[in-house]
């Protein structure tokens, strides 16, 4: 079995601005943005029709200026490649289907894996317990941007900030041999998160406590058990027998600030803890 790096790396916003460049929208088909609402109607002075609602925004023209990515990035979700993905990719290429099944075993792992960390079960790793970490829930527009990033079949590292998310946290993997010529999609998913969480060489206390480096350090594994990572978003490309994974994260690892709240396991958890990972807090929790 083969297994190839794709890109394990996390994103994060260092400031507002709008993401460079403009295009003709190559993906039509991409969830766009909010239509824009209309003001507050009242009677009409005169029996003329009500005007045509605006059009909703395509990708393209909703993520080039909106998006509050770091000085001189461009946002992923601004003229992506078409759903099919990038030609590179090779002759058979499609975007895999996001199943619901998909969606479960994704959010399951990662909140196995958060659990068990908040629990201070990391064996001989000894990391601290974590006070308040949240349930990780599945959030449509990091999917969608993750999509956009995955349809690249390549080792690129794009701002993926949405609407609702301007520091967001990727992690990326790719998977080729026995694995990519069946198409088995399931062990894509074990393999890349197993993988992620294991990637916990350096990982400390100290580390835990003040993010360092990002050069340094251990990215994989601290994004995944972000303590104030309450979304996710992932999806799948395939191209010419490799299959390429993406995770979104609504928050990014940085520099110096805490990967999560250490102290007795849920202790400042606001709304009780999560009765299926019981190292979690309730699903109910604000982490904005």
């Amino acid at each position: 079995m083969d297994r190839l790096t794709f890109a394990c790396f996390v994103l994060s916003a260092v400031g507002p601005g709008p993401a460079p460049g403009s295009g003709p929208v190559t993906n039509p088909g991409a969830s766009p943005g909010p239509s824009p609402s209309s003001g507050p109607s009242g009677p009409s002075p005169s029996p003329n029709p009500s005007p045509s609602p605006s059009p909703s925004p395509s990708p393209s023209s909703y993520y080039c200026p909106t998006a509050t990515c770091a000085s001189g990035q461009p946002n992923i979700g601004c003229d992506p490649f078409p759903a099919d993905g990038n030609p590179e990719c090779g002759t058979e290429r499609f975007a895999v289907t996001m199943t619901t099944a998909f969606k479960d075993k994704i959010l399951q792992m990662h909140n196995n894996y958060r659990s068990k960390v908040a629990l201070g079960q990391t064996g001989n790793l000894d990391l601290p317990a974590s006070s308040r970490m949240a349930t990780v829930v599945w959030d449509d527009g990091l999917e969608v941007q993750a999509s956009h990033l995955s349809r690249t079949c390549a080792d690129v590292h794009v701002c993926s900030n949405t609407a609702d998310f301007s520091n967001v946290g990727t992690l990326t993997d790719q998977l080729g041999g026995a694995i990519g010529v069946n198409k088995n999609y399931n062990v894509v998913i074990s393999s890349a998160i197993d993988g992620w969480y294991g990637g916990y060489n350096g990982a400390s206390g100290a580390a835990i406590d003040s993010y360092p480096d990002p050069d340094n350090a251990i990215p994989n594994f601290s994004q995944l058990v972000r303590g104030d990572v309450y979304k996710i978003g992932c999806a799948m490309h395939y191209g010419d027998g490799e299959i390429y994974i993406v995770c979104n994260y609504s928050s990014a690892n940085t520099e110096g600030t805490p990967v999560y709240l250490t102290g007795p396991t849920a202790s400042a958890c606001k709304t009780g803890t999560n009765p299926n990972y019981p190292g979690l807090c309730s699903v109910n929790e604000i982490f904005k």
